[in-house]
C-alpha cells in the first residue's frame, strides 16, 4: 500500500510504502478524503507545515472514511471491517493510512452515515463546535 507524496509546487513526487504495522496500530483503506483550504496552505508553505508537525515533501489532507482493514499486535478497540471516520494530517489522500488505535481523531462511523458524509467531518465537526461553544460562552441579550 502507498501513500502520495506533495512537494510546495502542488506536484505529486512519488508514492512511499506503507509502513509494517506496530503493536496498537491499525491499518485503515481510505475510501474518502475530504479537502479544506488549509490543506492547500500547508503543502504551500514551509513555516505553515512546520507549524502542523510536517516537512515538505509530505502527504496531503486531513480528513478521511475508510474501513480498518489490518491489526497490529494487541489491537482490542477495533476490528477488520469497522467503518471509521477521523482525520490524519498529511496522509489522508492515500490508499490506506496506520493510526495508533486511539488516534484522538478516530471515530466509528454510524451505519447511518455515509461514507462520503463521514469524509468530510473532521475539521468541519472541530470547527462548528468552537464557534458552537464560543457562542454559548457569550452573554445573551439583557
Amino acid at each position: 500500500m502507498t501513500r502520495p507524496l506533495y512537494s510546495s509546487s502542488r506536484r505529486f513526487n512519488r508514492s512511499a510504502p506503507t509502513p509494517p504495522l506496530e503493536t496498537g496500530q491499525i491499518c485503515i483503506e481510505i475510501r474518502v478524503a475530504g479537502l479544506n483550504p488549509v490543506d492547500w496552505q500547508i503543502v504551500e508553505s514551509e513555516e505553515l507545515s512546520s507549524a502542523f508537525g510536517l516537512s515538505l515533501p509530505s502527504g496531503f489532507g486531513n480528513d478521511f472514511a475508510g474501513v480498518v482493514v489490518e491489526l497490529g499486535p494487541g489491537v482490542t478497540r477495533w476490528k477488520v471491517g469497522d467503518r471509521v471516520y477521523g482525520g490524519a494530517r498529511g496522509a489522508a489522500v492515500a490508499t490506506s493510512v496506520v493510526l495508533d488505535e486511539h488516534h484522538r481523531s478516530l471515530h466509528r462511523t454510524p451505519d447511518q452515515l455515509s461514507d462520503l458524509t463521514a469524509g468530510v467531518l473532521d475539521i468541519a465537526g472541530r470547527t462548528a463546535s468552537a464557534v458552537a461553544d464560543a457562542l454559548s460562552s457569550q452573554p445573551g441579550p439583557g
